[in-house]
């Protein structure tokens, strides 16, 4: 489970600058917190609609001293050539759409599938919440910063095969395959070699592989030709795992 914010004038972990919209751009910071930053508490921080089910739903707490507006939107996710992709999905009606929170109370958010899923198979989305400037904001302050929440939605997972891993290092590029159909998130990766040496790689935040889509990680100063590797270890899913990893050097 995960959640994304982002913000200006803030390194890696996330937030946004007034006005700046949520497109196409990958999310790179994956974090997993209660309370984010002070100002407002998510839940749950993952969400998955069987598909069979019309609804889900979602709570946002206010934690701040002052009241907030917020918007939530549901995007669909796809993964192209190891990126990941957005755009606003026509699948969901979000109520409330935009809504104000009082600080200390919780507003409920129902997603609403427009119509019955007929489909087969996992479908990805995003549900973004944006928190809007208030009347009391002065916008010219240029220090002042809207947070931007994203969290993961899935739909039909459980129609779905699981997902099948499989690990490939180029040179010093590690590579995951998802032969299955369901996502895996990746949150701890090392590599093994021959000579049981544990070779961490650096994430650099949790990721998720779509099923059918193969992500990559750059392994650094990593001399391919000095080290005979065997396998990966992984962690996806909350579960431990070991796959093989076919090694080329060139």
């Amino acid at each position: 489970m995960c959640v994304v914010m982002r913000a200006s004038k803030v390194i890696m972990i996330t937030l946004t600058a007034i006005g700046v919209a949520f497109v196409t751009a990958s999310l790179q910071a994956e974090v997993v917190p209660t309370d984010i930053s002070g100002r407002f508490a998510v839940a749950p921080l993952r969400l998955n609609i069987s598909a069979a089910a019309e609804a889900s739903s979602l709570q946002i707490s206010n934690k701040s001293a002052g009241d907030e507006v917020v918007q939530v939107r549901v995007f669909s996710w796809a993964q192209i050539s190891g990126k990941d992709q957005y755009a606003l999905s026509p699948d969901f009606i979000v109520f409330p759409s935009i809504t104000k929170i009082h600080s200390g109370r919780t507003q409920l958010v129902r997603i609403l599938r427009r119509e019955k899923s007929n489909s087969y198979g996992e479908n990805r989305y995003r549900v973004v919440i944006d928190q809007l400037p208030t009347k009391n904001v002065d916008l010219g302050q240029a220090a002042q910063t809207r947070l931007q929440i994203s969290i993961p939605m899935f739909s039909g997972t459980e129609t779905a095969k699981p997902a099948k891993i499989y690990a490939r290092v180029h040179n010093n590029t590690l590579e995951l395959s998802n032969a299955g159909q369901q996502t895996a998130q990746i949150s701890r990766l090392t590599l093994t070699s021959a000579s049981g040496q544990e070779i961490p790689v650096l994430l650099q935040g949790q990721r998720y592989i779509h099923g059918g889509s193969t992500i990559a990680y750059n392994l650094g100063p990593f001399n391919c030709s000095s080290v005979i590797l065997t396998d990966v270890k992984m962690k996806a899913d909350q579960a431990e795992s070991s796959v093989a990893v076919e090694q080329i050097c060139s």
